[in-house]
């Protein structure tokens, strides 16, 4: 079963939906949308109808990315290290992520010039999935299994855990995290890694009146983690075990600049994967913020990713000309 009935049918599922399921098997999933956007009178339904053409769309994003993997795997060898469905999802969540959600041509349009501006978060994305094999992760595993020695007994083997989120599971934190779990249940958030391209690095700053922007990510990440909780999976034999977290039993305390550390303190490093240094502005704005933000350069040569960013928006992007 293909990516869009999948999704088409789960929004026929709903208890909105189930009413449309007898157009569903008469028409098919193409002609449904086309039906449901007739059916635009009442405010529900034409919800349901955005909500479907979202669908189809990532969908159909999704099909033509996985599609075209092998050509751009070969073309970019880099990328045979992202495995294929991983990448065709990040491209149609990023390509969806912003602009309208349905609407004719003039609509598409506009959805075309939001997804462009954002099609540098597909860069980071990519460098994300190499983070793991980097000589600087292997350096930072030996000075996070250091660290958890000298905390003294009951601290576990530090993981290195990508995809954790908050417990509500609305948020994510991190790309990469790594933890340690103590016998009585209490975790150290030992090291929180950020991957970001050119258009994205300026998140780690704080500044700005949203209240993210204000913190900068890695405190904004921080905080929700000490405030909400978070969840996190390992893999233990061949089974995925996952963890939940009450707040009361994270320990994270953002890295200070050397000048503010105190002996003995467990702090939580920070990390940005990022294309370019964190410029002397930036630096002065992190410091005032009580903050220290270590720069790793990408793995990837990022003209290379440019040219793979341009290839896909290249094949992509005719699949936004939505039906009127």
């Amino acid at each position: 079963m293909s990516t869009r009935i999948e999704l088409v049918s789960f929004v026929l599922r709903t208890s909105i939906g189930r009413p449309l399921k007898a157009i569903a098997l008469r028409r098919g999933g193409k002609l449904l949308f086309l039906r449901l956007q007739r059916m635009a009178r009442q405010r529900v339904v034409n919800r349901l109808a955005a909500a479907v053409s979202e669908a189809w769309m990532v969908g159909a994003m999704v099909d033509r990315a996985m599609n075209l993997y092998p050509a751009y795997a070969q073309e970019f060898p880099f990328l045979a290290r992202v495995p294929a469905q991983r990448f065709a999802e990040a491209v149609a969540e990023v390509m969806v992520s912003s602009g309208p959600r349905a609407g004719p041509t003039p609509a598409a349009k506009r959805f075309v010039g939001h997804a462009r501006d954002r099609l540098s978060v597909i860069m980071g994305r990519v460098v994300e999935r190499f983070i793991p094999d980097m000589p600087q992760m292997q350096a930072l595993m030996q000075q996070a299994r250091a660290a958890v020695r000298a905390a003294g007994k009951g601290w576990g083997e530090p993981v290195l855990v990508s995809g954790c989120r908050t417990l509500d599971k609305q948020r994510e934190l991190g790309d990469w995290l790594i933890i340690s779990r103590h016998a009585d249940g209490r975790v150290w958030v030992i090291s929180f890694i950020e991957s970001k391209s050119h258009d994205t690095i300026d998140g780690l700053i704080p500044g700005g009146g949203k209240a993210q922007a204000a913190a900068g990510q890695h405190l904004w990440d921080i905080a929700r983690a000490r405030s909400e909780g978070f969840t996190y999976s390992v893999t233990q034999g061949s089974m995925v075990v996952e963890y939940r977290v009450p707040a009361d039993k994270v320990l994270s305390e953002p890295m200070p600049p050397p000048s503010w550390r105190k002996p003995g303190s467990m702090y939580t490093r920070l990390v940005a994967v990022a294309p370019r240094p964190l410029k002397a502005g930036e630096l002065k704005r992190l410091g005032a913020a009580g903050l220290d933000v270590e720069h790793w350069d990408w793995p990837v040569d990022p003209r290379q990713l440019l040219r793979m960013v341009q290839r896909i928006h290249a094949d992509l992007i005719p699949l936004i000309d939505l039906p009127p």
